[in-house]
């Protein structure tokens, strides 16, 4: 079972952020292929997260902020 109150114990180093950036659009499925907009929001998306690992939110915490976030998203999509 994951332990969704995990939060870094220090700083991500630079080389810690490009692998999970990368490794968020890969699950993202954001490709070389990917639209313009599709990057933009993958990149808005993955910001929020790391904006929230900064300031030492946990992990079930950026997932659900996260999870809301692109539900908004989707929302507004749906609604244009």
């Amino acid at each position: 079972m994951t332990n969704l109150q995990i939060t870094t114990p220090r700083p991500l180093t630079s080389t810690d952020t490009y692998q999970l950036r990368y490794m968020f659009k890969e699950q993202l499925q954001i490709t070389n292929n990917s639209t313009y907009d599709d990057k933009q929001d993958a990149d808005d998306i993955i910001d929020f997260a790391f904006d929230m690992v900064e300031d030492g939110k946990s992990v079930g915490n950026i997932i659900e902020e996260v999870s809301s976030c692109m539900i908004d998203m989707c929302t507004r999509y749906v609604h244009v």
